[in-house]
């Protein structure tokens, strides 16, 4: 019994790291360009300006303004944007690409979706563990000490007798 309290805590342990690392996977795997897809729409726009092209933005998902720098006046109006930004040189002029990133949402319910599967699943694991236990190891645990008591010649030792009859003929 005490081998199988140390397997249990052992799988929980192993349960809570898999689920921290599963976490801290999901949430750093958008740390470089790859979780970047506005970046890949605005070199598309780009590519289509320095070809001569109008910026057409009806496409994108994640861009949703182009703006050209067209004075050195109105500079400051240009760089104070409340969305993020993203400036760029093309052919010699100054473009700004206006941005939203729904990152933070789809990657919210990734994570609640591998959580509540993980959760599901280390349940699922508890649920076998501690049935294990007390359908096979704890009648294992009341008749450990009866062959002491046969061989003492004890022969009176109550046994009870379980209704689920998974021990069949062994007891």
């Amino acid at each position: 019994m005490k081998s199988f309290r140390k397997l249990f805590v052992i799988v929980v342990i192993c349960m809570a790291v898999i689920t921290v690392a599963a976490n801290l996977i999901l949430i750093h795997n958008n740390e470089g360009d790859e979780g970047r897809p506005y970046r890949v729409e605005a070199e598309r726009i780009a590519y289509g300006l320095e070809h001569g092209e109008k910026p057409d933005i009806s496409w994108c998902k994640y861009i949703i303004n182009v703006e050209k720098l067209e004075s050195r006046t109105a500079e400051k109006d240009f760089y104070d944007s409340t969305s993020d930004y993203l400036v760029m040189s093309i052919n010699g002029d100054i473009y700004r690409f206006d941005y939203r990133t729904d990152v933070d949402r789809d990657m919210y319910g990734t994570l609640v979706c591998l959580n509540v599967s993980i959760g599901i699943v280390f349940l699922f694991v508890i649920i076998v563990l501690l049935y294990i236990r007390s359908r096979i190891l704890v009648p294992f645990e009341s008749i450990s000490n009866m062959p002491e008591q046969l061989a003492k010649g004890n022969i009176t030792i109550p046994l009870k007798a379980q209704k689920s009859g998974f021990f069949g003929r062994f007891i």
